[in-house]
């Protein structure tokens, strides 16, 4: 061991040269004991309620164990939204959540036989294995007599609470679960179609929805109403119920928008106009109907760069009015609507506002003379290109 310099202090007058002293040794110390863990909660009936907690347990543990994100490409559009209703609906009815991936697995088998696409042999390796890890467990939690009765009283159950996202799935899993069982005409007069209401952001706008909150408040309704008012425009080729109909669905029936575009938009102007309508002062006299004020003032901000743009270049706007009153709110609301949609499927174009300002003023030819608003055109060019 290297001895170590220790400097001594000198004491009174006198003082003392350095001497060698050796360093003293570190002592080994034992790491402090953990705490104790603290003993588990003691029931009345603590075997059985240690069998079902090690299951549960058991069974949360396989759930995190399946990822219903990480899908092969070609199966994602297919299979997924059947994942993720069994994943929802994990608590609530383990069994149907069971028949809820046996039919994705049969689907992605029907998609991909030969499972020749990239990473779908691992896809249904892991999907078989969990569900012959589930099948035991779940058969003992069914409620009803049989599958098909179980994944209908589900469906009926869900039904009853608006649970309109997942009928889609649940109404297809339950047509694969009847058939061949001789139960057929216990959904004989169901539709399980996927309606475009059951998919929304904030606003349910399917008819089944009116009684949600957020639809009660007085500037959702007039909003909603005002939107849906086609009733002085020309007949539309729109599919489906026309009573559904609305000012973008007839946009979209001479323009062609997609229809995911549409629904986004659609809830965008409503959100909007609502917030406008709540923030008027003084409040509306007319509760019923959406206020003036509020859709001049968002016709205002909406166009302001537009008019700023003719202005510069010296053209005419072609915003035009009709000269019936009780039709001038519906058009400012078809002009709003239609530049929203041109911004919705502008991608990079969006950051070129002068494009925009270009296709919406080539897109909608003012006609003074006729009481129709909108006629597409099959090319946009600028005036004066031969045609």
């Amino acid at each position: 061991m290297e001895p170590e310099i220790v400097e001594i202090e000198p004491v009174g007058p006198s003082s003392r040269p350095l001497r060698y002293a050796p360093a003293p040794a570190p002592q080994w110390r034992a790491p402090p004991p953990p705490p104790p863990l603290p003993p588990p909660p003691m029931t009345a009936s603590s075997g059985a309620s240690a069998a079902e907690a090690s299951a549960s347990a058991s069974a949360v543990t396989a759930a995190l164990q399946f990822d219903s994100e990480k899908l092969p490409q070609t199966l994602v559009l297919e299979i997924r939204p059947f994942l993720r209703v069994a994943n929802q609906i994990e608590a609530d009815s383990p069994r149907v959540a069971y028949l809820c991936r046996f039919h994705a697995f049969e689907k992605a088998h029907m998609l991909d036989p030969r499972s020749t696409g990239r990473g779908v042999r691992q896809f249904k390796t892991t999907l078989l294995q969990r569900l012959e890890q589930d099948e035991k467990s779940t058969f003992s939690k069914r409620k009803e007599r049989n599958d098909a009765r179980e994944i209908k009283s589900f469906y009926e159950k869900k039904k009853q609470a608006n649970a309109h996202q997942l009928m889609p799935v649940l109404g297809e899993v339950l047509k694969a679960v009847l058939i061949g069982t001789g139960l057929e005409n216990l959904v004989a007069s169901e539709d399980f179609g996927d309606k475009s209401g059951f998919r929304y952001n904030i606003i349910p706008l399917h008819p089944r929805s009116s009684q949600q909150p957020i639809m009660l408040l007085q500037e959702i309704k007039v909003a909603v109403s005002a939107v849906f008012n086609v009733r002085s425009l020309p007949l539309a080729n729109v599919k489906g119920e026309k009573s559904q109909t609305d000012i973008f669905r007839w946009l979209q029936s001479w323009f062609g928008f997609q229809k995911g575009n549409v629904a986004n938009q659609r809830e965008h102007l409503i959100l909007l106009l609502a917030n406008m309508h709540a923030r008027l002062n003084p409040k509306s006299s007319s509760a019923p109907m959406l206020d003036e004020r509020a859709v001049e003032e968002l016709l205002a901000k909406t166009f302001e760069n537009y008019l700023t743009w003719c202005k510069f270049l010296g053209r005419k706007s072609n915003i035009w009015l009709p000269s019936v009153k009780q039709e001038i709110q519906q058009h400012k609301l078809l002009y709003i609507s239609l530049y929203l949609l041109i911004w919705g499927e502008a991608s990079n174009l969006r950051l070129m506002p002068e494009c925009l300002c270009y296709i919406f003023h080539h897109l909608i030819p003012a006609y003074e003379k006729k009481n129709t608003l909108l006629i597409p055109l099959a090319l946009l060019r600028p005036s004066g290109c031969p045609g």
